[in-house]
């Protein structure tokens, strides 16, 4: 169906009117600068703990992406599947962690996995006011062992809140996803866990529904749909959501979203 541009506006309008109707909570912007992948760069590798750490001396805090194993351990990763060296790939969910822990190169380029845990340790014992952003992805299953995906992302936002409760560190955890009642989930398990709404496009939307979830904000991939302006920002502290926005490659485009108030930005590091 085609919506013509006088449609198009008062979609928006009513959208942004219910966004209104919301009681404000007003907070303060953070405008933290959180290192992509966990500090990749030309050098370090990206979602291990070595580059976490050269990432955390000189940033607020680190981006990372995970992956849940069969015995229900969290590990550093973008990727659904398991790297071997042996020419095979092998599915996370359906793989132990006495394999991934025993894979440490692959035809001497460097490929051992970290775990959740390790990051979260370290991360609250030497920087405990620092932030770890979880992008917890929804992925397509592997085979038929691995069809339940929302069952298994709430395994995983299950043991990240055991993880952040363990060393006192749940403040200091994002949680990011696509999926509202994985977030919804995580909040029975948490009231004090970070819940953050993926979006992309329409941020009206987004808010809305970041409202309607007592979420604790959105997530937001730039560049996409509508622009993430000064307005939609201080729209949303008003309210009491926090901003993340990603994926950022350049510096004067971050500095730029923290000059807006945008909460965590998550960027490539030079």
């Amino acid at each position: 169906m085609k919506i013509f541009p006088i449609t198009l506006f008062l979609i928006l309008t009513v959208s942004c009117e219910k966004v209104h109707y919301y009681p404000d909570k007003p907070i303060v912007g953070l405008k933290a600068a959180m290192a992509h992948r966990g500090g990749r760069t030309n050098v370090l590798r990206e979602n291990c703990l070595s580059t976490c750490i050269e990432a955390l001396k000189t940033e607020d805090g680190v981006e990372i992406d995970i992956q849940i194993s069969k015995d229900r351990t969290i590990w550093l990763t973008h990727g659904l599947k398991v790297e071997n060296c042996s020419g095979e790939l092998n599915c996370f969910p359906e793989t132990k962690d006495s394999t991934i822990e025993n894979i440490d190169s692959c035809n001497g380029k460097p490929i051992g996995y970290t775990k959740f845990e390790e990051l979260v340790s370290y991360t609250a014992v030497n920087c405990p006011n620092k932030y770890i952003n979880v992008d917890l992805k929804g992925w397509f299953p592997c085979s038929g062992s691995s069809l339940d995906i929302l069952s298994m992302m709430r395994l995983e936002i299950e043991q990240i809140i055991k993880i952040g409760i363990k060393y006192n560190y749940l403040d200091h955890l994002q949680i990011e996803t696509g999926a509202v009642s994985v977030l919804n989930w995580g909040k029975k398990i948490s009231s004090k866990v970070n819940t953050y709404l993926n979006v992309y496009g329409d941020l009206e939307r987004g808010i809305l529904i970041a409202l309607q979830n007592k979420l604790s904000g959105i997530s937001y991939k730039l560049h996409i749909g509508d622009e993430l302006t000064l307005d939609y920002v201080h729209l949303c502290h008003k309210k009491g959501l926090r901003v993340i926005t990603w994926n950022v490659v350049d510096d004067l485009d971050l500095k730029a979203l923290q000059n807006i108030g945008v909460d965590f930005t998550e960027y490539d590091i030079n």
